[in-house]
């Protein structure tokens, strides 16, 4: 009688160890690198968390690494797309490195969230990567310079980039080039669409 017991409990411990583990696996689909919601709120004021976000939207690249930080004013700092977008229209560099910089940021956004900014204008998008969506995370800190009156992120022209937002993973991208008119020859767009999306 006390055998069989014994076997029942060993029984009992193992069953709850397997319903353990299984609980305790992220959810299909999220990289355990990418922090949750408690994990950000867990990074207090001057801490920092190390996390390696996708590198676009398709597969994560285990080499990109960033750590977040919370700002005085309790907004979260995703500092790989800070730091790409304060590359934006810089003298020495290429337009296809700054809509490679635009990239970057989507991409950051969209491993955070699983989707791309919510909106479909331009300002609407802009405003969402610079700190207002749930998370409050900053993703974009744009000069003076890069944004329009009403907050349109701008092409190294002075033209608002064109955001076109096709599903919640894809969205086209493109500036109207040195002519400042959309949809002509010196168009410069993101020609990732033909790879991972965008």
């Amino acid at each position: 009688m006390r055998d069989r017991r014994a076997w029942w409990i060993v029984g009992i411990v193992l069953a709850g160890g397997i319903a353990l583990f299984w609980m305790g696996r992220p959810p299909p689909g999220r990289t355990p690198s990418i922090p949750s919601m408690q994990e950000i709120d867990a990074v207090s004021k001057g801490s920092t968390a190390a996390v390696s976000p996708s590198a676009g939207f398709a597969t994560p690249d285990p080499r990109r690494t960033t750590t977040v930080a919370r700002t005085g004013d309790g907004f979260v700092v995703w500092p790989g797309a800070v730091e790409a977008s304060q590359t934006l229209n810089q003298s020495g560099q290429s337009a296809r490195e700054d809509m490679q910089a635009v990239h970057t940021v989507l991409a950051d956004y969209h491993t955070v969230f699983g989707e791309v900014p919510p909106g479909g204008l331009n300002e609407e998008i802009t405003r969402g990567l610079m700190g207002d969506n749930p998370k409050k995370i900053i993703f974009l800190r744009a000069k003076e310079s890069d944004l329009s009156a009403s907050g349109e992120l701008l092409d190294r022209w002075g033209t608002p980039y064109f955001f076109h937002k096709l599903s919640h993973d894809l969205i086209d991208l493109r500036s109207a080039g040195p002519d400042r008119k959309f949809w002509t020859r010196d168009d410069i767009f993101d020609e990732s669409r033909g790879g991972p999306p965008l």
